[in-house]
Formats: structure tokens, sequence, C-alpha cells
């Protein structure tokens, strides 16, 4: 079996996302699943969505979505770029990856923020290394020698598109989106 299917819509429902007019479930560890509510109340996962081929590994469970309809998201790994932030248009077309090679080790970043103009990003002091299994027997550790970061790109970033800032004593894990008024 391609996935964690069954196990994601149960255990991941609380994570259920309308991302550009679709219900998904999200479980940061996989792709996302189509469901479907019954007129009954049921749900249904249809199928893993990997958004035309385009998403071929895991996403946030968190994607942020614009007024406008686009949706904005990340995922992260263990292995180098250890962050990639990506995008879908209006129509729900995955856009290019863009990997954020200024993070040198893997962050276990749990949500990002967008606002009109910017995607702000964490690069926190929990990380993912998998030598930790062996050395540790578990893949989760915190680093409290680490400088927690805030990287700020553009909202349509590309490789080039690359800016990180340390903050100091900062412990963020979920983030809100901020539309100034026209």
């Amino acid at each position: 079996m391609k996935g964690l299917g069954p196990f994601v819509a149960r255990a991941a429902l609380f994570c259920a996302r309308i991302v550009l007019g679709n219900l998904y479930t999200l479980c940061e560890s996989d792709l996302p699943y189509a469901l479907k509510v019954e007129d009954n109340g049921d749900i249904i996962t249809l199928h893993q969505h990997d958004f035309k081929g385009k998403l071929f590994m895991n996403m946030t469970a968190h994607p942020k979505i614009d007024p406008k309809t686009e949706a904005f998201a990340f995922r992260y790994w263990a292995t180098y770029s250890y962050i990639t932030y990506f995008r879908f248009d209006a129509n729900g077309n995955k856009q290019t990856d863009v990997p954020i090679f200024s993070m040198k080790e893997p962050s276990l970043t749990h949500d990002l923020a967008i606002t009109q103009k910017y995607e702000i990003i964490c690069d926190v002091q929990l990380g993912a290394h998998p030598m930790n299994l062996i050395r540790r027997g578990s893949l989760v550790s915190f680093d409290k020698m680490k400088v927690p970061r805030i990287g700020v790109l553009p909202r349509y970033a590309n490789l080039k598109s690359k800016i990180a800032i340390n903050i100091f004593h900062h412990r963020i894990s979920s983030n809100i989106n901020y539309f100034f008024p026209k």
C-alpha cells in the first residue's frame, strides 16, 4: 500500500482542510488524502492526492490559504534540502518547489505564515536527525544551543529568494496569516 491511507483519514481528521475547494486530511509524514462527506455525515477517504504527480512526497498539515484561493505550503525532511516551500495556484496546480538551502540541519518546522508580500517560516530548536534513532532511540531531538531563526521569503519565491533573520529566545510553533486592509 502506498502511504498511510485509512490511518491518516482516521488519525488526522482533525487536520482536515479545505484547499482550493476540496477537502483533504493531512498528516505531515504523507501526501494528502481526498475526503468526501456524505449527506448522512459519513466521511469517506477517496484517494491519496498527489496533484497530478507534482507532489511526490509529504507536505505540511498546515497549508495557508489566501483569500484569493491560492494555497501555500512546505515540507520538511531529514535530508538536505531540509525544507522546501511551494504553492498551489487558484486552479489547484502545484507550482515549482523552492528548496531553502540556508537551513543547515533538519528542523521540525510545524507551520508557516503568509502576508500579502511574504512567506514566513521558522527554523526551530526541534530537529529530526536519523542518527538519533541509533544513538538515542528517538528521531526527534531538542538542541538548546541552536539559535532559532525566522526566515522571510518573497511570497512568490524562487531559487534565488533566501533571507534568514536570527531571532533569539523565541519558541514559535503555530503561526497566523496577516493581510493588511486596503
